[in-house]
């Protein structure tokens, strides 16, 4: 078995000094309380999910769907919160339950009720202005914020200096000509090596797009890849391999009457049906309709 995926890292004394002195230095005390409250939100949270019963999928949970991008035009969650911690600069409000959800959790709720559009997100700016418009990196208009977020001491994608952003945009420079004359290839783990999501819990890498998907077959952006979704759709691939992370209870109702070989309101060609429509075909002999 991989490790707890609710767990959270063990961290030393001097670590925590170091931090608590970079948030005093930076945001005063003020900064200090706000981050420690933070911290003991997310334990509480994670203490609390881990004792609550949570239903599984019956589906592999690092299994790849592969996905058309411009099927994902909304966001998993309830509202984008600018937030100078991490590594992204905007982040998107969720319910408790769904931020502490594993791989493979079902969950019913609200929180499918998607709102936020892929398009809102900062990320999709600047890839769509660079790329999409051509326009410089630096004449975008997330450009100054980024360097400004930066020069207050709060890095943005992991990059602490000015330097450090522009080659990240050198990558991202880079990863677009790769996509736009080889097309999109899976993350490695050497090519994901310490990024967002990474993990060995059961997947040779977290680090692809990550999806949940709603209640009616609805794909909704999670959190990883945002700037290769991004890419994606403005280079016109027609497909990309995803992860599912959460999916809700009235869809996972949905997969399991598929299953059952009973007829849905759904076409089987929805990448999360097809690998239960095939079993349920090859267990009965018969072809599933594909409406």
């Amino acid at each position: 078995m991989g490790p707890d995926p609710t767990a959270l890292p063990s961290i030393g004394v001097a670590d925590v000094v170091h931090r608590v002195r970079d948030r005093y230095e930076s945001e005063g005390m003020r900064g200090v309380l706000s981050s420690g409250y933070h911290v003991l939100e997310t334990r509480a949270a994670r203490f609390r999910y881990r004792h609550t019963p949570t239903a599984r999928t019956d589906a592999d949970p690092f299994a790849i769907r592969r996905v058309d991008p411009r099927d994902i035009e909304y966001v998993s969650g309830l509202e984008i919160e600018r937030r100078e911690t991490g590594r992204h600069l905007e982040y998107v409000r969720r319910p408790w339950y769904h931020r502490c959800a594993e791989y493979g959790d079902v969950l019913d709720g609200a929180w499918d009720a998607a709102e936020v559009r892929f398009a809102d997100l900062v990320e999709w700016t600047l890839i769509a202005e660079r790329f999409g418009e051509g326009i410089p990196w630096t004449e975008t208009s997330v450009y100054e914020e980024f360097v400004a977020c930066i020069e207050r001491g709060h890095p943005i994608y992991g990059c602490s200096t000015v330097g450090e952003l522009h080659e990240r945009f050198e990558y991202l420079e880079d990863l677009k000509k790769s996509m736009a004359s080889k097309g999109y290839r899976r993350v490695t783990r050497i090519d994901s090596d310490g990024a967002v999501g990474v993990g060995s819990d059961g997947a040779a890498a977290l680090d692809e797009v990550t999806v949940d998907i709603g209640r009616d077959g609805e794909l909704l952006h999670h959190t990883n890849g945002r700037h290769r979704l991004a890419l994606a759709k403005v280079l016109d691939i027609p497909e990309i391999p995803v992860l599912v992370k959460v999916r809700h209870a009235d869809w996972q109702r949905t997969r399991d009457r598929v299953s059952a070989g009973e007829d849905v309101d759904y076409p089987v060609l929805h990448p999360d049906l097809v690998d239960v429509a095939d079993a349920s075909a090859r267990s009965d002999g018969s072809p599933r309709s594909t409406r």
